[in-house]
């Protein structure tokens, strides 16, 4: 699910990966030069909005109080970025699954510094391989969230998500905050490939109804 116009057109001498619905491009550009700046703010203006529904998603009202889901960000992207030259580009998906990955770690070192506290549910990831483990310890750095006004579109994002019923729910993150394919859900949920569809439409029609408007094109 991807809110961006799909064009050829290039940024910054770079072939514009949205053709094909992909960052494999921008993702080898920062693999040869870290400091690529046109792909790295693709990358940013690509997820980061998905990225913060998803962390506060996840974290759910009484963490949220504790944790600010762009903090967790900001610390997530910077591991994912230091550590680029080990992850490995295979499909449609796969980067913002990398930093999902970093995420996890983030969300774990925060728990640890919450003694007495339980940590979260570990989020899910694709792959086990080697080039796709996380890195530790998270880079110190400024991270991609900077445009303050922008948490109060996250935060009606996450509100109107979490009024929509837990059956739909599920399936909405998995497709939309996290690019899971049709296919994929129905395997990791053990349901039919129609059930998928038809309650990922019903989902979205009730996240656009709470909302008052279509929630992927923040997305």
């Amino acid at each position: 699910m991807n809110s961006e116009d799909s064009t050829s057109e290039s940024a910054g001498g770079l072939p514009d990966p949205t053709c094909d619905g992909t960052s494999g491009v921008w993702v080898r550009a920062l693999q040869e030069d870290r400091a690529a700046n046109t792909a790295l703010q693709h990358l940013e203006h690509r997820y980061v909005m998905r990225l913060r529904v998803y962390v506060a998603h996840r974290l759910g009202p009484i963490m949220r109080q504790r944790h600010d889901p762009d903090e967790i960000i900001n610390d997530a992207w910077w591991r994912a970025i230091r550590s680029i030259d080990r992850f490995e580009y295979r499909q449609k998906g796969s980067f913002l699954d990398w930093v999902r990955k970093q995420i996890h770690w983030v969300i774990l070192d925060r728990c640890r510094e919450d003694k007495g506290r339980p940590d979260p549910v570990p989020l899910g990831g694709g792959g086990d391989s080697e080039s796709n483990r996380s890195p530790d310890p998270a880079h110190k750095g400024p991270g991609p969230i900077t445009e303050v006004g922008r948490r109060d579109g996250r935060d009606k994002l996450v509100s109107s998500l979490e009024s929509v019923p837990e059956i739909y729910r599920k399936i909405l993150d998995r497709a939309c905050l996290q690019e899971q394919s049709r296919a994929e859900i129905a395997e990791a949920l053990g349901l039919k490939l129609n059930t998928v569809s038809q309650q990922l439409k019903r989902g979205l029609e009730q996240w656009k109804r709470v909302l008052g408007e279509n929630p992927l094109k923040y997305l």
